[in-house]
């Protein structure tokens, strides 16, 4: 009898700190760019590049490609001229998948593109947070970051590009407007 009332006890118990857990309200998100967001990397011109590079904006836009991407090369002349259409308030930033083995393709999309904003090795260390938030198991995907690091809205995934332009304004708007993600 007593094995059967410890089982009985151990089964409560298991089953009170299963439905005390449940009850929980769910935990907040951790922030991709924690604050302030460091990082220190190699560019695809191999200057060294921080958070300052990105500099003071209200909106950072995360874009995770890959040079064999078709979708992902034939939006970069859209994406370059998004980027310089928000430069003033959005920071641009390219994690790069085959950044080790394609550095020189990825150069000359860039320069071909006109793409002036920095790319860099989505595998270095400092870019996990961003990394796990960008790798939906497609490319190309790209998040909105507030100046906190929060994402706004929802991961984008597949190639938009002009129409990145109305995603930005949208979390543009949000953000003048004091809402939530």
């Amino acid at each position: 009898m007593k094995i059967n009332k410890c089982i009985w006890f151990a089964f409560a118990l298991s089953l009170t700190f299963m439905l005390s857990m449940c009850s929980r309200p769910a935990e907040e998100p951790e922030s991709a760019l924690s604050t302030p967001f460091k990082f220190s990397a190699e560019d695809l011109y191999g200057n060294t590049v921080t958070e300052a590079s990105l500099g003071d904006k209200e909106l950072f836009f995360v874009h995770y490609w890959a040079t064999w991407c078709g979708p992902c090369v034939s939006e970069m002349p859209d994406l370059a001229e998004v980027a310089k259409k928000y430069a003033d308030k959005v920071g641009f930033i390219a994690l790069l998948d085959d950044y080790g083995s394609a550095k020189s393709t990825a150069v000359e999309i860039a320069e071909n593109s006109g793409i002036s904003f920095i790319m860099v090795d989505a595998n270095h260390g400092d870019f996990t947070a961003l990394l796990s938030l960008v790798q939906s198991g497609y490319v190309p995907t790209t998040v909105l970051l507030d100046k906190d690091g929060n994402m706004v809205g929802e991961q984008i995934i597949g190639a938009y590009g002009a129409e990145y332009g109305r995603y930005i304004e949208e979390a543009l708007q949000r953000d003048q407007n004091g809402d939530d993600n």
